[in-house]
């Protein structure tokens, strides 16, 4: 029988963005319920579909029932979900400053682990390697690479990430994906595939 491929799509909400600010930091501001709007705007998808999408999810807000949010997803035909946005795409200052305060890297791998009890398939979005060594114990379907904002003139780090994961963890290991389209010349390290910002 045909294995799936990966997925293509990840799912996110249409919320208002402010002129000059990026999708991303948008979903951070506290006039914007990115999961209510998430949830919001899916409608069930179709058991035939051959790779299934992945929703989206902002795993540190501290108002999130990750239970009740598992649950929809499944009632909404989802069975696969990612923790974005991550704390790791805004920077390692910024990654830190939201771990000190609980709402980082830690709660987002809390959370994922109650997704997976729940039975929902996680796709972890890490920034660095060593995110990615912690993710592991999930056993997610996938890792996906973010890229955190650096000047111009700084070496993204990425690649080195993805090659340095190659090389310890062994080819094939488990897939590493790629976002489409975010700094993806940069990537000249071995990627499985890309996953694209897609509305519902």
């Amino acid at each position: 029988m045909r294995q799936p491929g990966h997925p293509t799509a990840l799912l996110v909400p249409d919320f208002p963005i402010p002129k000059g600010l990026s999708p991303q930091w948008a979903s951070l501001l506290p006039t914007t319920d990115y999961n209510k709007a998430m949830l919001a705007g899916l409608v069930r998808r179709p058991s035939w579909a051959p790779v299934p999408d992945i929703a989206t999810c902002y795993m540190a807000d501290p108002f999130l029932n990750g239970a009740q949010f598992a649950r929809a997803l499944h009632e909404r035909g989802i069975s696969r979900v990612a923790n974005l946005p991550s704390a790791g795409m805004f920077g390692a200052d910024y990654a830190a400053l939201l771990n000190k305060v609980s709402l980082g890297f830690d709660r987002e791998l809390q959370r994922l682990a109650l997704m997976a009890q729940h039975q929902l398939e996680v796709f972890i979005a890490v920034a660095d390697f060593e995110q990615a060594r912690r993710a592991m114990v999930l056993r997610p379907t996938a890792l996906i690479a973010v890229a955190a904002p650096v000047e111009d003139a700084d070496p993204d780090p990425l690649p080195v990430f993805c090659r340095r994961w190659a090389q310890e963890q062994g080819a094939g290991q488990l897939p590493i994906l790629a976002l489409s389209g975010e700094r993806e010349s940069r990537f000249d390290g071995p990627v499985s595939g890309t996953v694209q910002f897609g509305l519902h």
